[in-house]
């Protein structure tokens, strides 16, 4: 029988970017870049000032530790200053499944690698660390740039839940919802060359072989029907294009 997944404050850094753990200490300088009502668009509860902020962090924390929560500043590691927030969410530790959400990135960081690198930094962390079965996404049925975006990062979309969320406007959404799934039986790796639907083609210059406990899977966005995901092997560009040498995660203990 498989042990439950063992899910703890952690530090995970990228080339771009690094996730820390989310304090009280983090509302100021999220607070400085996180009230544009654009940002929040598209997520059911709203935040416009300070004190909401305080409190969208207080929830994430409380969250942390009632165990179905583990929330994260998201830094930029060239200035060192916080841009935005993620989480794991709605964590399920005796059947190996949490879910990646609750993002958002300032808007002088969007369209660059910093989501993308989150993305896969949580990824990489979900399967090699905490040996996750599935990783699940949710957005808004209307959100149509974060559809395309999970598409592009290899999720697969599983079904439509219906007037799902009253969102604070008083809307009620649809949510869509995709996963990554682990195929840790699997021992196949992506080809030399994976093509993209629209066209481009990626040409990893060598890839390894992967042990027998990696992470394999579907790339819908791509031609081939599957590929591998692991530490160190692959990274993202700004236009969204993956290339073999892949951010870098390493854990460490949290800032007291």
């Amino acid at each position: 029988m498989s042990q439950p997944m063992k899910i703890e404050p952690v530090t995970l850094r990228g080339r771009a970017v690094r996730l820390e753990p989310l304090t009280l200490d983090h509302v100021p300088a999220l607070s400085a870049v996180g009230l544009e009502p654009d940002l929040w668009r598209w997520i059911p509860t709203q935040v416009t000032t300070v004190e909401e902020m305080r409190a969208y962090v207080l929830t994430a924390l409380d969250e942390l530790d009632r165990g179905v929560s583990l929330p994260f500043a998201i830094i930029d590691q060239a200035g060192g200053r916080a841009i935005g927030s993620t989480r794991y969410g709605n964590i399920d530790t005796p059947n190996r499944r949490l879910e990646i959400g609750w993002t958002w990135i300032t808007s002088a960081f969007q369209r660059t690698i910093a989501n993308t690198e989150a993305k896969l930094l949580l990824l990489t962390h979900a399967f090699e660390s905490l040996r996750a079965n599935r990783v699940e996404f949710k957005t808004d049925a209307l959100n149509e740039k974060s559809r395309n975006a999970l598409t592009r990062l290899g999720a697969v979309q599983e079904g439509t839940f219906r007037k799902h969320v009253i969102t604070s406007s008083g809307r009620v959404r649809d949510s869509v919802y995709f996963s990554i799934i682990d195929k840790r039986s699997s021992m196949r790796i992506a080809p030399p060359s994976l093509r993209r639907t629209n066209g481009a083609t990626t040409r990893p210059s060598s890839l390894r072989t992967l042990p027998a406990m990696r992470c394999v899977f579907s790339m819908v966005a791509w031609s081939a029907p599957t590929a591998s995901f692991s530490r160190n092997q692959w990274a993202s560009r700004s236009d969204g294009s993956f290339y073999p040498r892949g951010c870098s995660v390493r854990a460490s203990a949290p800032r007291s």
